[in-house]
């Protein structure tokens, strides 16, 4: 399955949670995507940085278009689990989300992401893994 980031930011994304959170998916292609956020007041939690729903928001999405263009048209994915773990709190400018697949199976896909902030510090990494269903 071919992915058009201008297709997705334009139409797939406004109405459903990624567009709400803001999220830009800058490129897919079959095993990698990037995608980032310009931090918003509403991306920040009380005590003034991005809240950590934001960043695995990111990841999540990230996931689902690094492996969607790997994906054959009878089978869709869904998230079985994602383990986030934060270093470094940030308040303000961009963040960019880079995954990769690490091993794509039969029904069973590994993939992890790493988020950096506009100083390109490491603020996060994610592992992942998602459910194929074939349909």
């Amino acid at each position: 399955m071919q992915v058009d980031p201008n297709q997705v930011n334009e139409h797939v994304f406004p109405g459903h949670f990624p567009g709400v959170a803001r999220i830009q998916l800058v490129h897919a292609e079959p095993g990698k995507s990037e995608c980032r956020i310009d931090v918003v007041t509403e991306h920040l939690n009380p005590g003034g940085v991005v809240h950590g729903g934001a960043t695995y928001t990111m990841a999540d999405t990230g996931m689902a278009f690094a492996i969607m263009p790997m994906l054959k048209d009878n089978e869709i994915s869904t998230t079985v689990e994602i383990k986030m773990s934060y270093y470094k709190a940030v308040r303000e400018g961009s963040i960019t989300c880079k995954t990769q697949v690490i091993k794509r199976g039969k029904r069973i896909a590994f993939l992890e992401s790493e988020l950096r902030d506009g100083a390109d510090d490491i603020i996060a990494r994610a592992s992942g893994t998602y459910y194929i269903i074939v349909h």
